[in-house]
């Protein structure tokens, strides 16, 4: 989502910048995004929807949960955000 909002000021023309600034800023939520996407990626390989929870005394959470969670939150703060 985050991209398209990036895509779509960048195209529409709304960033009152120089071409530089613009690129630097694509650039850095590209890899901002990445570097998200590959920690979530870690996340996930590495089970800490079964350690986290054992370790806090809980039951373990199944990957679905685990990767639709923050998905819905990330939907829900977007929500927010739009009704400021």
């Amino acid at each position: 989502m985050a991209v398209a909002a990036w895509w779509l000021t960048i195209t529409r023309g709304g960033v009152s910048a120089d071409a530089t600034a613009v690129r630097s800023a694509v650039w850095i939520a590209a890899i901002t995004t990445a570097a998200q996407a590959g920690h979530f990626a870690e996340e996930l390989t590495t089970g800490l929807q079964e350690h986290l929870p054992a370790a806090l005394g809980n039951r373990a959470c199944d990957k679905q949960l685990t990767t639709l969670l923050p998905l819905a939150l990330y939907r829900s703060q977007d929500s927010v955000a739009s009704l400021s």
